[in-house]
């Protein structure tokens, strides 16, 4: 049934000029070496959008040719595994949630406390133009403590998050939100989520690049003696951009493929099981 009502819901509505377009996130340690790398190929037309992984690193969601699909905008994905003929329900939010919740549920072997974060907003300006759309460049640090206190021993943790950010407002479909996220999804954890929005809230329109740094130093529990220092740095960009007219059947499960209920990677569902024995 659902699908009828998909196929009527195109298929009923012009083909009008879409979007497809390139985008490549690469994540690399303080050493330069490159740790994670997705590429992605997006279609998108109105609410209809489908996102085809073309390259992930140790991602079973990511697998090479599996595809998100949403036709309203991004407020219900699927994701799609051409190879089994599979599909399920794919809430990105919802699986944020389960990792929050998770964190929730080891409180009481783990504890963790988030100071207010402290953001500072170090630049706004009309950004450079990036595959011929003008951009809003924005630099901001966001910093905050966490304290940990795992099996007893304590921690103190610096956190300290640079980001670099070229939005433009010149999208109007809304399925660019289903990858191009200009809202963070909420994690569950009400702290965390805290931090999260303060630092995104008022960043305007949907990124074509972003460059996050995110710097870590743990201390010793009275913060006289540095024990760890990590530098991640993680960058996201739209590397080709065109608009071009989209078949609606692209935005159409096929009708061979079945339902699956399992949307988790296999680590995630077996964390659960650890944590709710």
């Amino acid at each position: 049934m659902r699908k009828h009502l998909v196929l009527f819901m195109i298929f009923c509505t012009p083909v009008l000029a879409g979007w497809t377009f390139l985008t490549e996130t690469r994540t690399s340690d303080d050493k330069g070496q490159v740790t994670q790398k997705t590429i992605v190929k997006s279609m998108v037309d109105g609410t209809n959008g489908k996102f085809i992984f073309q390259e992930s690193t140790d991602s079973p969601i990511a697998a090479t040719g599996n595809y998100l699909l949403t036709n309203d905008g991004g407020q219900t994905i699927y994701l799609v595994d051409p190879v089994n003929k599979t599909y399920s329900l794919f809430h990105i939010s919802q699986m944020l949630k389960t990792a929050g919740t998770m964190m929730n549920m080891v409180q009481g072997v783990v504890k963790m406390e988030f100071s207010e974060p402290e953001i500072t907003i170090l630049e706004e300006k009309k950004g450079k133009a990036i595959q011929g759309l003008p951009t809003d460049y924005r630099k901001s640090v966001t910093s905050y403590e966490m304290k940990m206190k795992v099996l007893g021993i304590k921690r103190v943790l610096d956190v300290k998050t640079t980001e670099e950010s070229w939005t433009t407002k010149q999208f109007t479909d809304t399925a660019f939100s289903a990858w191009l996220r200009k809202d963070p999804a909420p994690t569950g954890n009400e702290e965390l989520d805290r931090i999260i929005r303060a630092a995104t809230e008022q960043v305007e329109g949907y990124p074509l690049k972003l460059i996050q740094t995110n710097q870590t130093t743990t201390w010793n529990k009275k913060k006289t003696k540095v024990k760890d220092k990590t530098t991640t740095t993680t960058v996201m960009a739209v590397t080709q951009l065109k608009q071009e007219t989209i078949e609606p059947s692209q935005f159409v499960i096929p009708d061979t493929y079945v339902q699956s209920e399992n949307q988790q990677p296999n680590g995630m569902s077996n964390l659960k099981d650890i944590f709710n024995q």
